[in-house]
């Protein structure tokens, strides 16, 4: 679920959050993601939290949600709410 208007295609995101959202999206855990990134669990899930609140995101379904939309509007070449 969405919680607020979420940013227009990551502009607010770090490198590292989009990465994060792109693993998160291919529905991997905190531990996948940080053995992936070379980083701790912890930064994993400090990162994912950074994330949600940019984005408005309340729980990973809505962050592999916002992920998908946002490839979709690149791929069409636009640019999704």
């Amino acid at each position: 679920m969405v919680t607020k208007a979420p940013a227009k295609l990551g502009d607010e995101l770090t490198v590292r959050e989009w990465q994060i959202a792109l693993l998160v999206a291919k529905d991997w855990k905190d531990a996948r993601i940080a053995r992936q990134l070379f980083v701790s669990p912890v930064t994993v899930g400090t990162d994912i939290r950074s994330l949600k609140t940019k984005i408005g995101a309340a729980d990973r379904t809505a962050v592999m949600r916002w992920v998908i939309e946002r490839s979709a509007a690149t791929a069409a070449g636009g640019e999704s709410r």
